[in-house]
């Protein structure tokens, strides 16, 4: 586990999990709620209470293109409807093609684009969303 990882238990985020039978966690996401942190551009996204973010979706290499994408993202937006939530958003590089066809398989539409760059130490971004 790391330094992130704790940070993310302390803020009352959930890491769900996909384990074989013999005990190898072999994919992982995580669930926010409330604020949370954008590093890419230095802010702070707020959520409203009957919303959620998915978030540091992870499958080991070798378990790739087999499905567990799929079946975690399943589970969390289960998971989020039976705890009451109404909202889900997830977030895919542009580049990340695997990503983002395991998002739109569960049923995610893309609803705008967040562009940031640095120009020396300096974040900038420009956000273009669609309306839902």
């Amino acid at each position: 586990m790391t330094k992130e990882d704790f940070n993310s238990l302390a803020q009352g985020r959930i890491c769900l999990a996909a384990q074989l039978s013999d005990d190898l966690i072999i994919g992982f996401c995580w669930l926010a709620f409330g604020d949370i942190y954008v590093s890419e551009i230095d802010t702070i996204r707020k959520l409203s209470p009957e919303e959620a973010n998915i978030f540091n979706l992870r499958v080991l290499p070798e378990y790739r293109r087999k499905g567990i994408s799929k079946a975690i993202l399943s589970a969390a937006c289960q998971y989020l409807k039976e705890k009451g939530f109404r909202k889900v958003s997830i977030e895919a590089s542009s580049t990340n093609y695997a990503s983002r066809r395991a998002i739109e398989r569960v049923g995610f539409k893309e609803t705008g684009a967040l562009v940031f760059w640095r120009l020396l130490w300096i974040k900038h971004h420009r956000e273009e969303w669609v309306s839902a």
